[in-house]
């Protein structure tokens, strides 16, 4: 086993732009990419692997199956604002029939002058559900919504059953449980690209909402520090672990027992493995399954997204 570079898998949806295209090398120049799946083994989008022996391959095809993969890793560009929603934890989903319930973290990478996003209710005032129905249905159900300014460096943690929305202007690194399931309470009644209004599921989501979640956003917080790197921790829970990593000039040694996930968010480097150097760049995925035990990386400035099970 050796460290798998990964092939993103591209979604177009109404609410996206081309910052994707145009400064993470995703698909070809100007194309219109909502999100780019970085890590994913689904049946709804799964990486192939474009390095080494099993380039070409699927995923699935070199480490396993998909039932109990842990993860989905996602660049998005905002340039129109998402839907209100909510996800649901563990418990809802098993009940659903789903595998998994949908615990997430944004690390912002890029936010235009003035951008929000919505992060919980307003806590000054109660909503009983059918007063969440009326506000969702002749649409004003952004004024009980607790709105956030952000800027490029932010971090948010975002639990299952936190009503939020991504705003427009904004492009993230999401890290989520394996679980694409959204529940959509209010979409501003646009239609998809065949003219349908989208979907919602407001009383699925009435179901799963929070209301007493925070409104407070994690902070980056320095873990180590050495002559040549920085590792600041952006989110720990129960799901997942996400780390930025800064390399200026050096090496830096990861282990780990699971399996490592790295995706490039600025500068080039290169990964060492068993004397073997996998470049990298602004954009490339790399994923290392866990029989690889450790392995380094080298740059004379990058920034790397970590993130374990």
């Amino acid at each position: 086993m050796y460290p798998l570079k990964l092939k993103s898998v591209l979604k177009d949806i109404i609410w996206g732009g081309t910052a994707l295209s145009e400064n993470f090398a995703k698909g070809t120049p100007g194309q219109k990419i909502a999100e780019a799946w970085v890590l994913t083994l689904r049946e709804d989008g799964e990486n192939i692997i474009e390095n080494g022996k099993f380039e070409g391959k699927k995923l699935s095809e070199v480490i396993g199956g998909s039932t109990e993969f842990p993860l989905l890793i996602k660049l998005i560009d905002a340039r129109d604002k998402l839907s209100v929603q909510v996800h649901p934890d563990d418990n809802y989903a098993k009940k659903e029939g789903l595998p998994a319930g949908k615990t997430e973290m944004w690390y912002i990478l890029d936010a235009a002058p003035g951008a929000k996003l919505v992060y919980g209710m307003k806590k000054d005032t109660f909503l009983s559900d059918d007063m969440i129905r009326q506000a969702a249905n002749n649409g004003t159900l952004e004024d009980h919504m607790n709105f956030v300014n952000v800027k490029k460096g932010d971090v948010f943690f975002i639990p299952a059953g936190l009503v939020h929305a991504i705003g427009e202007g904004i492009l993230i690194a999401e890290v989520q449980q394996n679980s694409n399931t959204t529940y959509r309470m209010y979409d501003y009644n646009r239609k998809d690209k065949d003219g349908n209004t989208r979907e919602l599921h407001l009383e699925k989501a009435l179901e799963v909402i929070n209301k007493d979640l925070p409104n407070s956003e994690c902070g980056a917080q320095i873990t180590e520090q050495g002559s040549f790197f920085t590792t600041k921790l952006l989110c720990k829970c129960d799901y997942f672990c996400t780390e930025l990593l800064e390399l200026h000039g050096g090496k830096h040694t990861l282990t780990s027992e699971k399996m490592v996930f790295a995706l490039c968010l600025s500068g080039n480097g290169y990964f060492i493995h068993n004397g073997e150097k996998y470049n990298f760049t602004k954009g490339d995925s790399y994923l290392f399954p866990k029989e690889i035990g450790g392995f380094c990386a080298e740059s004379d400035g990058c920034e790397l997204l970590i993130a374990t099970e």
